[in-house]
């Protein structure tokens, strides 16, 4: 971005009888394009003395490097520079300056290349740096009054004047001596002679703002108009927007600022909310209401919008705790609650619990209320023709088999057999499989929610399904496990009867 600059130039004060020096003072500062000063900034300075406007032949070139201060000042020696070799003069003080007009071009570097900062004509040869390097001295003459300089420049050393001078008075330049000049100017300025100083001052001034109170905290020596910005005191304070910390009021910062800003929903009570956030951005918009979101729970909330944990799952059976087969577990009622004397799993029905019903719901078979035996055996070794049905249906026929083949008295299958309740005398030894329903439906498997409601002892019981010749199968009622056990073992025996 290329810069604004207000220059200042300044010219040491001649003595007649000083040596004169060979540079020239230069003095600007360096602003950026919204007017603000540049602080301790390094630029590069590029000075070339051109010989005349029409050929733009450079005379002199040289560069400086410099760094502006707090105020955005910065100062240079025109002639104290690196020379650049770009001019046809090989020194500063070679310069002919009575040779033609001379202009100044300013060009400066701010990291990214050379920016020309304009032309300014000299519209008058530079006083000192001219009598330092004046025209040849005219021929010895008549001493007169004062002389009119020659036209190749002024009075050489200790010379009277020559055939180019106007005779006047009597009298003759000193040594290095110059005529008193009253005006001179460079590109419409006026150079002044005050104080010991040549001073140029800019023909027009260019407007700058700023703070001109130099007792305020933000004074600007630049500045020549108040822009109303004048801060008396320091105001410490976090100067940095994107700061949670940041303070508008502050003119100096403190390094206060430690938190940046996320911005984000801050208020925990929205769905919005986003626990990083330390900022609100007014995202928050929806309100939390707690509550189930799953559509399939028994306590689905359709105006709940975050789910807080609570659903309950849905568990279908019978909710009426008056019938054989309420679940407690249940809470949703499924139709299925069945009474004493209903044809249905657990109900109390011909002497004894039903505990296996088939497909058409007219047949089952049913358990005897109580065990027929804590310890009886298996019994009789050896292999007993057909009596190893497995199946649901299998078990009278495997009483029957085991009874026509083992006549040894209060085995289990005999107590089965020969038993007497409730009206009934059809009662057997369960199979395999219809041993497994008894656990499954009434007793500790309890699949249907009804419990041990058959008041299965937590042992050993005995199936009509023989195994080998000295095993057959049992079941436990703690695990439902099934095992091959030796014949000789003493099981409990419960009876059943089909419908």
């Amino acid at each position: 971005m290329k810069k604004l600059l207000l220059i200042l130039l300044c010219f040491p004060m001649i003595g007649f009888a000083q040596s004169v020096p060979q540079g020239i003072n230069y003095q600007a500062v360096a602003r950026d394009a919204n007017g603000d000063v540049l602080i301790n900034q390094a630029l590069t300075i590029q000075f070339s003395v051109i010989s005349d406007i029409t050929t733009g032949n450079v005379s002199w070139q040289e560069t400086h490097t410099v760094t502006t201060n707090v105020y955005g000042l910065y100062t240079a020696i025109i002639g104290g520079g690196t020379s650049t070799n770009g001019g046809f003069s090989a020194t500063f003080d070679s310069i002919d300056w009575g040779a033609s007009n001379h202009l100044l071009q300013v060009e400066v570097d701010y990291g990214s290349g050379y920016f020309d900062m304009g032309t300014t004509a000299f519209t008058s040869v530079p006083y000192a740096v001219y009598s330092a390097n004046p025209g040849p001295a005219g021929a010895d003459g008549n001493a007169g009054a004062q002389g009119i300089n020659g036209t190749n420049g002024v009075d050489g050393a200790q010379g009277s004047n020559g055939t180019n001078g106007v005779d006047g008075a009597p009298g003759t330049a000193g040594t290095n001596g110059v005529g008193i000049a009253q005006d001179l100017s460079i590109s419409g300025d006026t150079l002044f002679i005050s104080s010991g100083n040549y001073i140029i001052l800019p023909s027009s001034t260019p407007t700058l703002l700023g703070c001109t109170d130099s007792t305020a905290f933000n004074y600007n020596v630049s500045a020549n108009s108040d822009d109303g910005s004048c801060a008396t005191l320091i105001v410490n304070g976090c100067t940095y927007p994107l700061y949670v910390e940041y303070d508008a009021s502050a003119n100096t910062d403190d390094g206060s600022c430690a938190t940046f800003i996320v911005n984000g929903c801050t208020y925990p009570l929205y769905v919005e909310y986003d626990a990083s956030a330390n900022t609100d951005d007014g995202s928050c918009a929806t309100l939390i209401v707690n509550g189930c979101t799953d559509a399939t729970a028994i306590n689905y909330n359709a105006a709940a919008n975050t789910d807080d944990g609570s659903c309950i799952a849905v568990v279908n059976g019978c909710t009426d705790f008056t019938a054989v087969n309420y679940n407690a577990a249940a809470n949703t009622n499924d139709g299925s609650c069945c009474f004493n004397g209903d044809l249905c799993i657990g109900s109390a029905y011909q002497g004894g619990i039903i505990f296996w019903l088939d497909a058409s719901g007219g047949h089952g078979l049913i358990a005897a209320p109580t065990d027929q035996s804590s310890a009886a055996k298996w019994g009789c070794y050896g292999a007993i023709m057909g009596a190893n049905g497995t199946a649901i249906g299998t078990g009278n026929q495997n009483t029957i088999d085991i009874e026509a083949g083992c006549i040894t008295p209060g085995i289990a299958a005999d107590l089965c057999a020969n038993l007497t309740l409730g009206g009934y005398n059809d009662w057997f030894l369960p199979s395999k499989d219809e041993l497994n329903e008894m656990y499954l439906n009434i007793g500790q498997g309890n699949a249907l929610g009804l419990g041990n409601v058959g008041g299965f002892a937590y042992n050993l019981y005995w199936s009509s399904t023989e195994n080998g010749d000295y095993i057959a199968w049992s079941q436990s009622f703690t695990n439902g496990n099934q095992y091959s056990s030796g014949k000789s073992n003493n099981f409990v025996v419960r009876a059943v009867r089909a419908f």
